[in-house]
């Protein structure tokens, strides 16, 4: 793999064969706008799959290919029946062993009764191995009470586990989206990872676009772009919200992103995938742009 060239600042005492080559600033038209336009793709903001945590059988999906959702809207569900159960049982054990509890803390109030009113007794009234007999059963009906709480610390431990595993067979939506896949049908048998919805996240579109070395002082973060939509016939304003850094090694292209503002009309009809072209509405000096940001190291 070819090792990409980082653009950062610029140091001093640098070797002079290391010269920066000139960058040229867009020609822009009478009416301000760059005669260039940089090429680019419109991309989802962001994608996320929604897998089946374990292996079982998909009992219902409630949206289709298209669907836009909100952020923890109820998307589908495994068969859970057998986890319901393991629940039921799991605070049944739990009641159990609180129960136990209950009795230990008896036994051991008892005890410790009787250990005290010996205690109390003046010296000789009850027989040396009657008294240690006596604490025995004390200490006896103590660790019993221990060994009771420590049950029931495990089995909430294994409750809330079976509740976990519950939630898990539900499919929520992690923030507003639309599915863009649907990969199983209610009924169909899944194993565990086997992938079941893809999410793309809503908003504000976003255009992945590549520009040229010497043009790198063409687009910063911010500045207001023209994004034209061939496919649509249509043209938006947008900004950049952020410029790679580094030079892609195989393309020997810096790529940035830029959102879609609403200037152009209803953002309806723009799909993943169109092509773009995006043009900068800002001009900036492209050499002290470049001073700003160093020059590019050669290899």
């Amino acid at each position: 793999m070819g090792a990409a060239r980082v653009w950062g600042p610029g140091r001093a005492g640098a070797p002079a064969s290391r010269s920066r080559p000139p960058v040229a600033p867009a020609s822009p038209s009478p009416s301000g706008v760059s005669q260039d336009a940089f090429l680019g793709v419109v991309v989802a903001r962001e994608h996320v799959e929604l897998s089946a945590p374990f292996e079982g059988r998909m009992e219902r999906l409630t949206v289709q290919v298209g669907d836009v959702v909100a952020a923890g809207a109820v998307l589908g569900q495994l068969d859970l029946h057998a986890l319901q159960q393991d629940v039921e049982m799991a605070k049944a054990r739990l009641a159990a062993a609180r129960i136990e509890e209950v009795r230990f803390e008896l036994e051991q109030a008892a005890a410790s009764a009787r250990l005290a009113r010996m205690l109390r007794a003046a010296p000789g009234t009850f027989p040396e191995d009657e008294l240690a007999a006596v604490q025995h059963q004390e200490k006896i009906a103590l660790n019993r009470l221990k060994a009771g709480q420590a049950a029931i610390q495990e089995q909430q431990a294994v409750l809330e586990q079976r509740r976990q595993r519950l939630a898990e067979g539900v499919l929520l939506a992690p923030f507003d989206a639309r599915v863009v896949e649907r990969s199983l049908d209610p009924g169909a048998a899944v194993r565990a990872g086997a992938p079941i919805l893809r999410l793309s996240r809503t908003g504000p579109a976003r255009v992945r676009f590549a520009l040229p070395v010497e043009r790198l002082g063409a687009v910063v973060p911010g500045a207001r772009v023209r994004v034209e939509l061939p496919g649509l016939g249509r043209a938006f304003t947008g900004s950049v919200e952020s410029v790679s850094p580094e030079v892609d090694a195989a393309s020997e292209m810096i790529f940035a992103l830029a959102s879609l503002g609403t200037e152009g009309g209803s953002l309806e009809g723009v799909v993943v995938g169109a092509e773009a072209r995006v043009t900068p509405l800002e001009a900036r000096g492209a050499m002290s742009l470049a001073a700003e940001r160093g020059a590019p190291l050669e290899p």
